[in-house]
């Protein structure tokens, strides 16, 4: 084993997590308050040299995982929640935030696939990555607050249902806020009218969540 080159990559790992301490929280506040302009930063960063992409910013796809490890530990599932889970979440820590990422993922690829459909040429691998680190900006807050409140939400159902209410209404106040921003993104970025913007939002939103739907009940097939 090469030791310095051990030890330059090891610095490398333990500067970029550091780093996160930082960029992790400034990205997600410049998503919250500047969504659209964020999008279309990550759009600008999508198409610049690998070595200087979003240097300034962390990267779309690593603060939406980053996003949903934070919910996950926040709000862990109980042992009682876990003896319902498949046999294979119960089993790893880290097969449930692989699930939750395609899950939460299937949000942003939702919104790539519609946008790059109304875009000239053909949809490919290549031409899906730009909409997707675009979309997938958006869907960090929302999975850092949905994920968790969607567990919190059950627990209250059978305990509380006034704070089952709450939670929910959180839950509901995400959708409408990446609506929204999903509306404006598609009338300035893609150059829809109102009309058809409001359509691609909701469309966007509602075949993420179906594809979740068909996720979540195949999962369940496996059984707890």
């Amino acid at each position: 084993m090469d030791v310095f080159n051990f030890a330059r990559t090891a610095e490398q790992i333990v500067y970029e997590a550091v780093s996160w301490l930082y960029f992790y929280p400034a990205t997600l506040l410049r998503v919250l308050f500047r969504p659209v302009k964020m999008m279309e930063y990550a759009g600008e960063q999508t198409d610049a040299p690998e070595d200087s992409a979003f240097i300034g910013a962390m990267r779309p796809a690593l603060l939406l995982f980053l996003s949903i490890v934070l919910g996950a530990t926040v709000v862990p599932l109980q042992d009682t929640e876990l003896k319902m889970a498949p046999k294979f979440l119960q089993d790893s820590w880290l097969h449930l935030i692989g699930l939750r990422f395609i899950a939460f993922g299937l949000y942003p690829m939702a919104g790539a696939i519609i946008c790059d459909l109304f875009t000239p040429g053909e949809v490919t691998r290549q031409t899906l990555k730009k909409p997707f680190n675009q979309q997938a900006y958006i869907y960090a807050p929302f999975a850092l607050i949905v994920s968790p409140l969607f567990v919190v939400s059950g627990r209250f159902s059978a305990s509380s249902a006034d704070y089952a209410i709450y939670a929910l209404l959180a839950i509901l106040g995400m959708y409408v806020w990446a609506i929204f921003v999903q509306v404006a993104f598609f009338r300035r970025n893609v150059g829809f009218s109102f009309p058809r913007s409001i359509g691609a939002a909701i469309t966007t939103v509602l075949l993420g969540a179906s594809m979740n739907v068909i996720l979540w009940k195949g999962i369940s097939q496996f059984g707890g």
